[in-house]
């Protein structure tokens, strides 16, 4: 097959993850487009994260510090997008190294379908594991989009007669009280700011499936060529092979390089969004401190007895689980999302 046309295929299959960068900033890698206008991509959104951390720790500081329930709604919301600056703060470091893991890649690419009949067993494995990629980054790529649009649109949502200005985030504006132009500059704002947070998270998510499963498909490939090795040139035919596996290993050791720090944070997000997840579900927990509050010590005996019954049941938070299981919200939600791809790669790598 001709190299330029195995290239545009190869760049096809990634083509959700690439816009991704190129909104970023972090694409094209081969220097095509003028690495100022990139830096200003990174650079403006970074401004926008920052802006909206800042105007959420206002509101902490200034309206929300009653109200447990707002408070663990503005620290996940920060603590997503810290998460995403400190995923692409790192992927940033590591830059180098990932352009070099992505020319080995399309090196890999081109030379198993240039060199194979299209129906080898070669081509199969890295047709099939990159059409399975696709799939998954298509997959993720619309639950991030519904979860984007509900997001942005939820302000929107309601009968109230009289609008209140609401924003996609929590989050107070002070000069924001009278005027309608900056309201909706401040609206726009967070939106870029949220959709810099999400395509971040889904073009590194993403990133991570690709490498992971071409690893895959050339180890299932090398193990293929170990199992059908004949006895004649052995010795070449080995030699060749180890290399192979020597820089399987180099490339294995440069995707650790790129992608541990980031998925570290992706780790850690996940566990703070948990824990306050758990804590806003013990609210209900409260509920016998209030009948504690009250004033009991008048009432009848019967009536103190039934208070203690219902400060017992309080003891138990109040969820709706899935099947007694797991906890629905919309934090778990989320965490599923991600865990999803994670899954289907572990279950890939399990295979070889």
């Amino acid at each position: 097959m001709n190299e330029l046309k195995l290239t545009r295929e190869f760049d096809n299959h990634f083509f959700l993850t690439k816009i991704c960068m190129i909104y970023i900033g972090l694409w094209p890698l081969d220097g095509a487009c003028n690495d100022l206008k990139k830096s200003l991509k990174v650079f403006a959104g970074y401004f926008f994260v920052v802006s909206l951390i800042l105007v959420e720790l206002y509101d902490i500081y200034f309206y929300s510090s009653g109200s447990i329930e707002a408070t663990a709604e503005i620290v996940i919301t920060m603590t997503y997008a810290f998460g995403g600056l400190m995923k692409i703060s790192h992927f940033l470091k590591e830059f180098g190294v990932f352009k070099d893991m992505w020319h080995t890649m399309h090196v890999d690419w081109t030379g198993v379908l240039a060199n194979d009949q299209e129906r080898s067993y070669r081509s199969h494995v890295m047709r099939r594991l990159t059409i399975k990629t696709r799939k998954y980054c298509r997959q993720y790529a619309l639950l991030t989009l519904g979860a984007a649009v509900m997001y942005m649109t939820m302000p929107f949502i309601g009968n109230q007669a009289h609008r209140v200005r609401k924003y996609p985030f929590f989050g107070r504006y002070y000069y924001d009280d009278q005027s309608d132009l900056v309201y909706i500059l401040c609206y726009i704002s967070q939106v870029i700011t949220g959709t810099f947070c999400a395509t971040t998270n889904y073009a590194l998510d993403t990133l991570f499936l690709i490498c992971s499963y071409h690893m895959c498909a050339q180890l299932k490939i090398l193990k293929h060529d170990l199992m059908n090795m004949s006895k004649k040139n052995v010795a070449q035919r080995l030699t060749c092979l180890i290399r192979r596996h020597q820089r399987e290993i180099r490339n294995v050791k440069k995707l650790q390089k790129v992608f541990s720090n980031v998925g570290f944070w992706q780790l850690f997000v996940a566990c703070v969004i948990t824990c306050i997840n758990i804590f806003k579900m013990l609210n209900s927990q409260a509920l016998g401190d209030a009948i504690y509050k009250s004033g009991w010590l008048d009432f009848q005996c019967n009536y103190k007895r039934d208070l203690k019954f219902m400060i017992h049941r309080c003891q138990l938070p109040l969820t709706i689980t899935a099947g007694k299981i797991y906890t629905l919200s919309i934090a778990n939600f989320m965490e599923v999302i991600v865990n999803y791809i994670i899954c289907q790669l572990s279950n890939q790598t399990c295979r070889l």
